[in-house]
């Protein structure tokens, strides 16, 4: 009696779970759910995404490559987080002080970003204000990544996570680079991500 009473339990415990009948991408509606419940000020525990085994297939790989190219993600609007375009300079003098030298495909993919979301520009040139000209190891790039991160602060400051597309292991990429950009974020409580960009590109 004992053994049939525990034979039936286990049965009732291994049930398969109903969460597999959830529609395909019916959790980013959740997430958008949470995330307008956490924005109207109350408490959401996260338990609406779990973690897959088994790495990505070829084909999502391949569509998100294509998303990429196409400069159009939108993860972040379902989470509502507005996506903001921060430039130190003016987009045109941008463009050749510091994506250009990535290649054609760089700068393509930069002009839709243009084309698409407003910009906001710290300064018109690369010259530092008067009150900034005699600090030093400081010049427009450290200044830009100080006022990115300023914003962040001031927009939504609390669980500030700072996603760099990163390669520590190569050298450095200048002053006021990606490098400076971690740094500062990890020193200041800041949650990093670091991609690598050779990995994310492998077949």
């Amino acid at each position: 009696m004992l053994e049939s009473t525990l034979r039936d339990r286990a049965k009732a415990l291994l049930t398969p779970s109903a969460r597999s009948d959830v529609p395909p991408f019916m959790v980013m509606d959740v997430m958008a759910a949470a995330a307008r419940i956490e924005a109207a000020g109350g408490h959401v525990i996260h338990m609406e995404v779990g973690q897959p085994a088994a790495p990505a297939p070829k084909v999502a790989i391949a569509a998100a490559h294509a998303a990429l190219d196409a400069t159009r993600i939108d993860y972040t609007s379902a989470l509502g987080i507005p996506t903001r375009l921060y430039l130190a300079l003016p987009p045109d003098r941008f463009q050749v002080e510091s994506v250009q030298q990535g290649g054609p495909a760089w700068v393509e993919r930069y002009r839709a970003l243009c084309g698409r979301l407003p910009a906001r520009v710290l300064q018109d040139d690369k010259t530092l204000p008067r009150w900034l000209g005699d600090k030093p190891d400081y010049d427009i790039w450290r200044r830009n990544n100080l006022w990115m991160m300023f914003n962040a602060l001031a927009i939504y400051p609390r669980h500030l996570t700072l996603i760099a597309l990163y390669n520590r292991e190569r050298e450095s990429d200048g002053p006021g680079g990606t490098a400076h950009l971690v740094q500062t974020a990890q020193r200041w409580g800041f949650k990093t991500i670091e991609l690598d960009a050779q990995k994310l590109l492998e077949p």
